[in-house]
């Protein structure tokens, strides 16, 4: 019985065999006939269409990352500062310069450059560098220490260039995309000039959307506090004066690698349009260094740009703060001792020195719940309000302090 399965078996396996081999025969004989045959037959030559990829190589995302790389790098450009600053020697204070870089991204052929305020903050002398290698001096025509924002205008352009360029029409101007419709989880490239590598490239993804980041920047010298977070008088301790710190709002973060240098460079998708301007990153903690960046986003970089270009100024009530909410109100009151009495509306945290809340006397702890007639609930409200109002626009402001409720009329 076992002798008869294993010649059945064989049989089998050799009939399978012949009948592979056949087929892979006929296969051959297939492909080698020639054109004329097949069209003898009313059959085209290519039966089946030719293997190919999914997806060609300029849809890859190295292409467009290199894409990106030569099409929008000449519109990134290098920015040096020389600061004074005055240092102790012995018994004399003596001032000393030192040099700062950082980077920018061109937004206009007029040779309009948006790059981060602190970039260019007590620059006594600034100079851009573009990577074809022309070379501009720069003039602050605006700057917003609380948006970290500041727009550079590149002189001299009317004057020839050594490589026989003159040059408004020919600066690369980077294109902008709606910041508005960004998604976590979207590629993006980072260019600028980390460590004064110049027009260093870096990608990521964008981590997460709307963070709100306290920085005190660098080169950035921001009014003193007290106690109660108002602005310190001249003639107070100087020992008492210290930074204060500026919240962004409305941040990107991102995982793409940005250093020192790469401040004021564009965060760009992978279609090379502009998404946000490189602004901060987080500080070493116990000697790790997280790899976490943030980035301005460009609509709102670009409508700062445009109210300093417009009104020198930007439009702001002046208070930095939230939303409250009732887990936060319970919370304040259990930290503070004292039951607020509401439990939502803008509730302000710090006044912008020299701001219209500073003229009107707001103060910290303060809670916003009415503007022009209009029941405030959160801080995006509030900011909306001011917004209509305009600039030189008023509001009549509703609030609570400590429990008191008071009103004020405030002129943007």
């Amino acid at each position: 019985m076992r002798e008869r399965d294993r010649q059945r078996f064989d049989r089998t396996v050799r009939v399978w065999a012949a009948f592979l081999g056949g087929v892979l025969v006929a296969l051959t004989l297939f492909a080698t006939l020639p054109d004329a045959t097949w069209k003898s037959l009313g059959l085209s030559a290519r039966v089946l269409p030719p293997l190919r990829p999914t997806a060609s190589r300029d849809d890859s995302l190295e292409e467009r990352i290199k894409n990106v790389a030569r099409e929008v790098g000449p519109a990134v450009v290098k920015i040096t500062t020389t600061t004074e600053t005055m240092v102790e020697n012995l018994f004399f204070r003596i001032p000393q310069e030192t040099e700062g870089v950082g980077s920018g991204v061109i937004i206009d052929s007029r040779g309009l450059v948006l790059t981060n305020n602190h970039v260019v903050a007590g620059a006594k002398r600034i100079d851009v560098f573009l990577s074809d290698g022309r070379h501009f001096p720069g003039r602050v025509r605006g700057a917003d220490p609380w948006s970290d924002l500041a727009v550079i205008q590149l002189e001299g352009l009317s004057a020839p260039e050594a490589a026989g360029r003159t040059t408004r029409e020919k600066l690369p101007v980077a294109k902008l995309a709606d910041s508005d419709k960004l998604e976590v989880g979207q590629f993006v490239i980072a260019i600028g000039n980390p460590f004064r590598f110049d027009h260093s490239v870096t990608v990521g993804v964008i981590s997460a959307l709307q963070r709100t980041l306290p920085v005190v920047p660098e080169g950035v010298e921001v009014p003193g506090t007290n106690t109660n977070g108002r602005v310190m008088d001249e003639s107070q301790a100087e020992s008492e004066v210290g930074a204060v710190p500026v919240y962004l709002e409305g941040l990107i973060q991102t995982d793409a690698s940005i250093n020192p240098g790469n401040s004021g460079g564009p965060l760009l998708d992978t279609s090379g349009r502009v998404v946000g301007i490189n602004t901060a990153i987080l500080q070493p903690i116990q000697g790790i260094t997280p790899n976490i960046g943030f980035a301005i986003p460009i609509n709102r970089a670009m409508e700062v740009a445009r109210q300093l270009l417009e009104h020198g100024r930007v439009l702001r009530l002046g208070v930095v703060g939230g939303s409250l909410t009732p887990e936060i109100a319970a919370a304040l009151a259990q930290i503070t001792g004292q039951k607020l009495p509401v439990e939502k509306g803008a509730y302000i945290v710090q006044i912008i020195p020299r701001s219209p809340a500073e003229k009107i006397g707001l103060q910290p702890n303060d809670v916003i719940v009415l503007a022009n007639g209009k029941r405030i609930e959160t801080m995006e409200e509030l900011v909306a309000v001011v917004r209509k109002a305009g600039f030189g626009g008023s509001l009549e402001l509703g609030f609570y302090r400590r429990g008191e409720r008071r009103s004020a009329r405030v002129r943007l």
